[in-house]
């Protein structure tokens, strides 16, 4: 960081220059507390995390205009911008334009929806640690409060970019294009598959008077699915036969066994020849049946 900002920053923590000192061990003073503040990059990255915090440059609607189509991009191109710094894999791919091309617009998107950031808030903590008098209890209660808070806004900070993220997929022209591209690609897909089926089940036109269809030789254009039909045609023309015969066959047993109780019913008086012709005939009548 410039020194001008380290001058600035330490103005504004300290308040000017120490009681009691000169003005040049003042200013050390400042310069020395600067540099302990941010002369690691982990410490920058601390300082430099609360910039940008919750800031206005992340719109969270957006209204489309037909007639001005570039305003989306100087809508969400700043966006991505000012975040792509926060991020944790870099470079971060930027927005682009119309003439971007499909693959790294998808590539961008991809990398969007799995930002990470390294911002961790620590310097938003509600208590101070830093007081070596504090008892143990509670230093270790101040930690745990700390670290809940410092959670909360980042997790909070991370579903507000990706609001973001997903507010300018929703609205970029671009994604819209080549998804009606993509449906349009996809439905004469289905059209040309449904016209060769249907070409693969037509009738070959025949040469003859008429109109007649061609005969084609034993074998041919026999498909795989018309021999299945037909063998399950076969299957159950040969299940109704046995139904029909196990119909039949009761039947006739049943009208023996009513003739059998006619007979004795009669006992005597019936003639043994009249009974013989009454048995012929009832077989006869089973046997025209089938």
């Amino acid at each position: 960081m410039a020194e001008i900002e380290r001058r600035r920053l330490l103005e504004i923590t300290m308040g000017g220059e120490a009681a009691g000192v000169s003005a040049d061990d003042a200013e050390f003073t400042k310069l020395s507390a600067a540099y302990e503040l941010l002369g690691t990059e982990e410490r920058r990255r601390t300082f430099d995390s609360v910039d940008l915090f919750n800031d206005d440059r992340l719109p969270s609607s957006f209204v489309a205009d037909d007639l001005e189509p570039g305003n989306f991009y100087r809508v969400f191109g700043p966006g991505f911008d000012e975040q792509a710094r926060f991020s944790l894999h870099q470079p971060m791919p930027n927005l682009g334009d119309a003439d971007t091309p499909h693959a790294h617009v998808l590539d961008f998107y991809q990398k969007w929806t799995n930002f990470e950031s390294w911002r961790d808030f620590s310097l938003t903590a509600e208590h101070d640690e830093s007081d070596p008098q504090l008892p143990r209890d509670e230093k270790r209660r101040r930690q745990r409060e700390n670290a809940a808070g410092i959670a909360k806004l980042k997790k909070s900070e991370g579903s507000r970019v990706q609001a973001f993220v997903q507010l300018a997929y929703h609205h970029d022209l671009r994604i819209a294009a080549a998804k009606k591209q993509a449906a349009l690609l996809k439905a004469q897909a289905k059209e040309a598959k449904a016209l060769n089926r249907a070409k693969a089940h037509a009738p070959v036109a025949s040469d003859q008077p008429g109109g007649a269809t061609a005969k084609e030789p034993a074998g041919a254009g026999t498909t795989a699915e018309t021999d299945a039909a037909l063998k399950a045609e076969a299957r159950a023309a040969e299940k109704r036969e046995r139904e029909r015969v196990r119909s039949a066959a009761k039947k006739a047993k049943k009208e023996q066994r009513g003739e059998d109780e006619r007979e004795k019913c009669l006992g005597p008086n019936l003639d043994q020849d009249q009974g013989e012709d009454a048995r012929k005939a009832a077989r006869r009548a089973a046997m025209d049946f089938f």
